[in-house]
């Protein structure tokens, strides 16, 4: 019993992990504007989409680093 419940933990532990996270910016007048963490399904979808600034109507490239 002891052996399954260690196990679990492990997979649980183990699979969490697997969640992908870097910090975010895009570039603007020669700056970086951070953005802050994204991870997972996020991560991705800022990665494709880019962000969307709805001040000026523009939507820039944004660039990850992965920790």
């Amino acid at each position: 019993m002891k052996t399954l419940l260690l196990a679990t933990g492990f997979a649980v532990v183990l699979f969490s992990s697997c969640n992908k996270c870097a910090e975010c910016h895009y570039d603007y007048n020669d700056e970086e504007i951070e953005l802050g963490e994204f991870c997972g399904d996020d991560l991705e979808a800022i990665e494709n989409d880019g962000f969307h600034n709805t001040a000026n109507d523009t939507t820039y490239e944004v660039h990850c680093h992965e920790h």
